[in-house]
């Protein structure tokens, strides 16, 4: 990999190990990150051309890629823990289930005898206390399986969620995230009832589920926002209302009440291996957003006709555009896409998809990938190569797209793109809200489901991994590949994706 200069080879990491090392403080060091600055500051002065700061900026970005992989490796040791220790505690409840529904009744039964014996043979003391010692032996025995048995206390559903969105990691979260999390624990509330949270099941997620389906689709929004479940049912039925709300939504519901059950969890308020909802099954067919893929039609008129001009260039609606036709991924994540964040595994070039820690006194750098699925490696499609994309990475700054800003309330950074292409395609006549941006995303995995299968075809589980869909499992970012046995099927996947010979990139970008 000589002849790309911002990749850095082991031998590479090793002359400028030292040199790395003079700028990095122990953390505990006051002012460390000042003083971190200042001393890569100091060093790049002393160095007298591009090439050899390129480089310097270079082993930086190399480390921080190293670290990054690092807290992937954390990750999967930790949840192979859990895991294991999941395993366990299902196997300790089935033991004492079975202790409690057969040995219980079994020593009580014995011991009524016992007494019934002991009324009829008085007199015959020596009889009498052998049985006592046995049944005393055999409580004491049981005693401790039957208090583990004991429903252990837990704070009100109410005082849980106080405590929850308080927390330090919680509250910092945008506004409106924390409304939708207060909206759904209220709504849980209404439906099964504020009790120690501990004492919930999954048959009082069926009921929420069974509820929330047959209220508006925009309950959230007017004169609605304020009326119960019950209200809300009684009204959608009283106004024949159709539209009620997608099974989509309720998913969300779900995922902010795993992270409720997984704060909790961690301090043993809740059972272990108690949190249902996050894996809870809606169906494949209950899964869809709404949104369909983009017909033939609609893609020749998205190439055939200029962008307009403005602050956003053609050549990067183009690219961002030309990412999301050939990888499925989310607007955000392309638009989130960091340089350092493009890298070569074994001969592969890839888009690492990862959580950001902002630079300082940047706070709306901070960003995660939308689950613990997002956090992938996509391969970047032949097609995208030949348009220059690795080219473009060696050229950008931080952003790839640097044209981009934060905005919006939750300071995202495909705000800006998201709303002129959304203009863009309504003045082509694609007027659908069911043809957007996202669509792309169909187009990915419509094509690829579609995609024979077999021992030698493409795998569901591949495609899951590939798109960051979260179906029963997880990804664990670059680890996994690392192997190449898991890389070689997710290259695979991302060179079965196809176009009709009119979608050319560099025409998108308007160099053609």
């Amino acid at each position: 990999m000589a002849h790309e200069p911002w990749i850095i080879s082991d031998e590479e990491k090793q002359d400028y190990a030292d040199l790395l090392r003079r700028s990095i403080l122990p953390p505990e060091t006051s002012g460390a990150q000042e003083t971190r600055d200042s001393l890569t500051e100091c060093v790049r002065s002393y160095l007298d051309n591009d090439n050899a700061r390129n480089f310097l900026e270079a082993i930086i970005q190399s480390y921080e890629l190293e670290i990054a992989s690092l807290i992937s490796q954390y990750k999967t040791i930790n949840a192979e823990h859990l895991l294991s220790h999941v395993r366990e505690t299902d196997r300790m409840t089935a033991l004492t289930g079975y202790l409690k529904d057969t040995a219980e009744p079994a020593m009580e039964k014995l011991i009524r005898s016992g007494e019934i014996l002991a009324s009829r043979v008085q007199g015959h003391q020596e009889t009498i206390k052998v049985f006592e010692n046995q049944s005393a032996l055999l409580r004491e025995t049981l005693a401790p399986v039957f208090q583990q048995l004991e429903v252990k206390p837990s704070p009100l559903f109410s005082e849980a969620v106080s405590t929850f969105m308080t927390s330090p990691e919680i509250k910092t979260k945008p506004n409106s995230e924390l409304a939708m999390m207060t909206n759904v624990y209220r709504r849980w509330i209404e439906i099964n009832g504020d009790e120690p949270i501990r004492t919930y099941s999954s048959k009082h997620a069926d009921k929420y589920i069974e509820m929330m389906t047959q209220i508006p689709g925009t309950y959230g929004k007017g004169k609605t926002k304020e009326l119960t479940v019950d209200e809300l049912i009684k009204y959608a039925k009283r106004n024949r209302i159709k539209t009620l709300l997608k099974t989509k939504t309720i998913k969300n519901h779900f995922s902010k009440m795993s992270i409720l059950w997984t704060f909790h969890e961690k301090k043993e308020l809740v059972n272990r291996g108690s949190n249902v909802f996050k894996d809870w099954s809606f169906g494949r067919k209950l899964k869809g957003d709404g949104y369909k893929a983009w017909p033939e039609d609609d893609l020749r008129k998205l190439i055939d006709t200029p962008w307009p001009p403005g602050q956003i260039s053609q050549r990067t609606f183009g690219m961002i555009v030309g990412i999301g036709s050939y990888t499925g991924m989310r607007l955000e994540e392309i638009c989130r896409m960091r340089k350092l964040e493009v890298i070569n595994i074994k001969g592969v070039w890839c888009f690492n998809i990862c959580e950001h820690l902002p630079r300082r006194n940047r706070p709306a750098e901070a960003w995660n990938p939308k689950t613990e699925a997002g956090e992938r490696v996509v391969p970047i499609h032949r097609k995208l190569i030949e348009a220059g994309i690795l080219e473009w990475a060696k050229s950008a700054n931080y952003y790839l797209f640097n044209e981009l800003t934060f905005s919006g309330r939750d300071k995202k950074r495909s705000v800006g793109f998201g709303g002129k292409f959304s203009t863009f395609k309504n003045r082509l006549g694609i007027k659908s809200s069911t043809i957007v941006f996202h669509s792309f995303r169909h187009n990915v995995s419509t094509k690829l489901r579609n995609t024979p299968g077999g021992d030698t075809g493409i795998r569901e589980l591949w495609i899951d991994d590939f798109l960051g869909h979260e179906y029963g499992h997880h990804s664990e970012g670059v680890k996994r590949y690392l192997d190449g046995i898991d890389l070689e099927n997710i290259v695979q996947v991302a060179e079965s994706m196809q176009y009709p010979d009119f979608w050319d990139i560099r025409t998108l970008m308007g160099e053609a």
